[in-house]
């Protein structure tokens, strides 16, 4: 099984308009992967439009909250573990997108040794510029993120497929290594 690590590069594709929204709000407040539900209506949305950018079926917030075009969220709902996800509706544009507000993360699979991490002063991460995951990581579910830096969503090479057969939009995929600790790296 391989992973990937889903990337949006939001130069080329709309962005969702957030200014002065309740979404916007939360996101400035930390509520994205705090682990707690929001059921609540986040109201309708526009896109900013600029010159060039085209619609996409994955239009990233800030590049990493993951939003689903509807043709997105039904080709792949099937993979998403609602009881680790709370699936958010909005309305953008009287069109309907899906964002996934990822409640548990995995704790435990990023080999922390043969991965290229850099770190503050104080020992907590900073970024993450090579992700190798440990065999377990094969456990996860098809869409997951990480407790160490919750700030990419992984996939399997299911979710890529799929996403990769019906020509779905706006996402890379940079695979990630999987790897086996080694008693012999301090």
């Amino acid at each position: 099984m391989k992973i990937y690590k889903l990337v949006h590069y939001s130069d080329s594709f709309l962005s969702v308009k957030l200014s002065n929204s309740l979404l916007l709000e939360k996101i400035v407040d930390g509520f994205y992967n705090e682990g707690k539900p929001f059921n609540q209506d986040f109201g309708k949305y526009e896109w900013q439009k600029n010159d060039g950018e085209t619609l996409c079926d994955f239009p990233f917030i800030s590049g990493n909250i993951p939003l689903l075009s509807s043709k997105a969220f039904e080709l792949l709902k099937h993979l998403i573990n609602k009881s680790k996800v709370e699936i958010i509706p909005l309305d953008i544009e009287n069109s309907s997108y899906y964002l996934l507000h990822f409640l548990e993360t995995y704790e435990g699979i990023l080999n922390i040794k043969s991965s290229k991490i850099k770190y503050f002063k104080d020992g907590t991460i900073q970024s993450i510029d090579k992700y190798v995951f440990l065999p377990k990581v094969e456990e996860t579910t098809p869409f997951f993120m990480i407790s160490e830096l919750k700030t990419f969503l992984f996939a399997n090479e299911i979710v890529k497929d799929i996403i990769q057969e019906n020509n779905l939009i706006g996402l890379t995929f940079e695979e990630c290594e999987i790897k086996k600790k080694s008693f012999f790296l301090f």
